[in-house]
């Protein structure tokens, strides 16, 4: 089951295929392979590249993964976030889910509670999920950094709506 930690991923669970004009539509995903959520939204375009997005509220919160000892822990430990849009006028939408996951790995403690020695994150699983510039490659296998995770694109009509 720790696989699942290896790469953070986002899904749908659901999403509607059409709506209406001027009346929200729901939308629910789920953030996994990761324990907190540090930021989840979404994007919602005109464009299936999605240039121009606009963004819904963010969110925060955390996984199934998450320990329930912790201080923030509750009965909505899921990584479950859900979201109403309207849309305003008919068209074709595409929307995403993005997330920013873990990034509190990359704190470390200070004076007496400093590591030893005191270096930045040296794994992968930190590293891949936290900085950006994290590039490496070993024996045809790389792990490449990023601090944003993505859904798939999701694509319906608006006026038909979505």
């Amino acid at each position: 089951m720790y696989i699942d930690l290896v790469q953070p991923y986002l899904q749908w669970k659901s999403q509607p295929a059409s709506g209406s004009v001027g009346q929200a539509s729901k939308f629910d995903w789920e953030v996994l392979g990761s324990i907190t959520v540090d930021s989840t939204q979404l994007l919602v375009s005109k464009s299936p590249d999605m240039s121009d997005a606009t963004t819904t509220k963010k969110q925060s919160g955390v996984t199934r993964w998450y320990h329930p000892d912790h201080r923030t822990s509750s009965a909505k430990n899921n990584g479950l976030f859900s979201e109403r849009y309207t849309f305003n006028a008919s068209g074709v939408y595409y929307v995403q889910a993005v997330a920013t996951v873990d990034q509190d790995w990359t704190k470390q403690g200070t004076g007496s509670d400093a590591p030893v020695p005191n270096v930045k994150p040296q794994t992968h699983i930190v590293n891949a999920r936290t900085d950006n510039n994290w590039d490496y490659s070993s024996n045809g296998r790389r792990v490449k950094g990023r601090t944003v995770w993505s859904s798939p694109v999701s694509c319906g009509k608006s006026g038909c709506c979505y």
